[in-house]
């Protein structure tokens, strides 16, 4: 349950704001504060508009929820995410962190470019992230990238094919907890 406004979108720009007396009422019955995250904050901002010849999008938010006890850490998170399109080229880029207070926490950076050329459409996703929020000291690293080519195959059918590469290195010593893949992924998808 959380009660969430937005405002009108005035020259680009629009704001929204929520919050959460609880993350964990509707289970089986009230639960109490002290056994769950409560009192979520979300706020963030968006705006939409032209610099230039580019088409551009910008966005921010940050969110706080106090901790599910008194001895634990709060909750907070922010991150700012921006894209541009020139002609046939869109970029772009964006980082969140998540955090425990005190705690350590999740950083995110990802970043994406797309080409469309006709029926034809390519592009190139990477992300990147780093977890020290557990309580074995070190820094557990994960990277994944995509490329994708997807044509426009008739009105409102379209193939895609997408190559992805995901690797997790650990933070234990050694290798025993790392791990990497490779994916081929394709698919038609219809709307009506």
């Amino acid at each position: 349950e959380k009660i969430t406004y937005f405002t009108p979108r005035i020259g680009g720009f629009m704001l929204g704001a929520s919050y959460t007396p609880s993350f964990s009422e509707g289970g089986q019955g009230q639960v109490a504060e002290t056994a769950a995250q409560h009192h979520g904050i979300s706020i963030g901002g968006h705006w939409s508009g032209k610099l230039g010849g580019a088409k551009v999008q910008a966005a921010a938010g940050y969110n706080e929820a106090q901790s599910a006890t008194s001895t634990a850490a709060d909750l907070k998170g922010y991150g700012v995410a921006v894209k541009a399109t020139v002609g046939a080229i869109t970029v772009a880029l964006g980082t969140s962190t998540e955090k425990n207070i005190g705690a350590g926490g999740i950083t995110t950076m990802n970043a994406g470019i797309k080409y469309v050329a006709g029926k034809d459409a390519f592009s190139l996703g990477y992300v990147a992230s780093e977890d020290d929020a557990s309580s074995t000291a070190g820094v557990d690293k994960s990277t994944a990238a995509m490329i994708s080519y997807g044509r426009a195959l008739g009105a409102g059918v379209s193939a895609n094919v997408n190559l992805m590469y995901a690797e997790y290195v650990g933070e234990d010593a050694g290798s025993s907890d790392d791990n990497d893949g490779v994916a081929l992924q394709t698919s038609i998808n219809v709307k009506f």
